[in-house]
């Protein structure tokens, strides 16, 4: 697709900035992380919404910045859609009418993206609905301060940076505290399926021990569904592995989700879900926008 207008507002700036960093927009706070430099990642909390303020302090530590974006959840709406049969500018005009009746904003304050599965069996798009209003507001907390936003993504589109390039298939449960289980499926290096799970919030709050008491299993029972989805309906092989991406006791949950499967289950390594968020955004930013 063709470049947003966020991305076009800077198309004048001098290629003077030196930092990259990878910011994470959690709920809660921003995490950031710099590209090519030994500090340690840093959480910058929110506080009653107070971006401008927050985004004021990012860059006075690190100075004019080329960024990079992955929004959490909250931030979005993911909405599957049957593709519309028109192309080139009267897509986006058609998605819009698709979605309309799926989001509170009216259609006026949308601004869509859409991805499409590489699943030969399915004919849905994946839209991407912000609130046009809330991205301008995030464009010029950057822009007023000298920086520039390389692009914005999602946390299901990061998760394909987590998986290798490989023709098995891969699983992948991610969890940042208060939000839905996000549950990927990686092949290729693409993204395959995506599918949120309610009933797990605070999951990073829940112990080693309380985890043997249905826990995993209740967790095991829908990574099931989504394998067994991914089979029948997407008519694809098994995946080969599941990897686990949360807070809290992770390296108990995989070794107990483990029992229940064939495929080898692993917790990948981080210091925090926010933090490795937004190393995958600057990974995101060296992969695909420098090409």
């Amino acid at each position: 697709m063709e470049k947003s207008w966020w991305q076009r507002i800077f198309f004048w700036h001098k290629k003077t900035i030196q930092t990259s960093l990878g910011i994470y927009l959690a709920s809660d706070g921003l995490w950031v992380h710099q590209i090519d430099s030994d500090q340690d990642d840093i959480e910058y909390p929110l506080v009653n919404d107070n971006l401008e303020a927050v985004i004021s302090q990012i860059l006075h530590d690190y100075g004019p910045s080329r960024c990079y974006i992955i929004l959490s959840a909250q931030r979005y709406q993911l909405l599957q859609v049957d593709k519309p049969a028109v192309d080139g500018p009267e897509l986006n005009q058609a998605l819009l009418w698709s979605v309309k009746d799926m989001v509170s904003l009216p259609i006026t304050q949308l601004h869509i993206d859409y991805y499409e599965s590489p699943a030969p069996a399915s004919a849905k798009l994946n839209v991407v609905v912000v609130d046009k209003d809330y991205i301008k507001r995030l464009v010029h907390c950057f822009f007023d301060k000298g920086s520039e936003i390389a692009a914005i993504s999602t946390e299901e589109i990061a998760m394909s940076l987590l998986a290798s390039e490989e023709p098995q298939a891969q699983m992948i449960l991610s969890h940042y505290r208060g939000q839905d289980l996000l549950l990927t499926v990686i092949k290729n290096g693409q993204l395959y399926l995506q599918r949120r799970v309610r009933g797990f919030q605070e999951l990073e709050t829940v112990s080693a021990d309380e985890l043997n008491f249905g826990a995993a299993d209740n967790l095991s029972l829908e990574l099931q569904r989504s394998m067994d989805y991914f089979e029948s309906q997407l008519r694809q092989a098994p995946v080969s592995s599941i990897s686990i991406l949360t807070d809290g006791a992770s390296d108990k949950l995989a070794e107990l989700v483990g029992v229940n499967f064939n495929q080898p289950v692993v917790s990948l390594p981080k210091s925090s879900v926010g933090s490795k968020f937004a190393q995958l955004a600057c990974a995101n930013l060296l992969n695909e926008v420098d090409h």
